[in-house]
């Protein structure tokens, strides 16, 4: 039985949501990175006043060395500025992607509710599949790179329509998808 295909406009801003979605994943990582670089910047600047405090004493350090650990210590810190300053503005960028994220969803074009006016692009698929543009990265789910993706390996990258559609694709019912039995499901 042929399928109800979204309008243009329907797909373009579901596309576009999910690429602000990616985007604000891929900010909240770089955020993440930035803190992380932000802590071992600290611990240099803390480790870098340390040798410029011994250098004062002169605990076994020549005026040369604290002035060594004295501009260590302002790159640390520095350093440790630029850090903090990039988490926030990549927080900030999380929190714009994610918010155009939901703004595009929301904003999705109702369908037409009266059938004069409306235009429909009617479809078929494959029974084996539930879109002809539906991609799998088979590298990126085969975790154990065994040339096979099992149950548990659909389950984990998050993919409900695959783990869903388990069974079929599965061709020879041995509880394991090959390449072969994707392409089967996709084309």
């Amino acid at each position: 039985m042929p399928a109800l295909a979204q309008t243009a406009e329907q797909q373009d801003a579901q596309r576009a949501a999910q690429s602000a979605e990616q985007d604000a994943q891929t900010a909240q990582q770089k955020a993440s990175e930035a803190a992380a670089a932000a802590g071992v910047a600290a611990g240099a600047a803390a480790t870098a006043n340390q040798a410029f405090d011994d250098g004062g004493r002169g605990v076994a350090q020549t005026k040369t060395s604290a002035d060594v650990a004295e501009q260590a210590a302002d790159t640390a810190q520095a350093a440790a500025a630029q850090a903090g300053q990039a988490a926030v503005e990549a927080q900030a960028a999380a929190q714009d992607a994610q918010q155009a994220a939901s703004t595009m969803q929301a904003t999705t074009p109702a369908p037409a509710t009266s059938p004069a006016t409306a235009l429909v692009t009617v479809t078929s698929s494959p029974g084996n599949s539930i879109s002809s543009n539906y991609h799998i990265d088979f590298a990126a789910m085969d975790t154990n790179g065994d040339g096979n993706i099992v149950r548990a390996e659909v389950s984990a990258s998050g993919n409900a329509d695959l783990m869903r559609e388990f069974h079929v694709v599965d061709a020879n019912n041995n509880g394991r998808l090959t390449r072969e039995e994707l392409k089967g499901w996709l084309d």
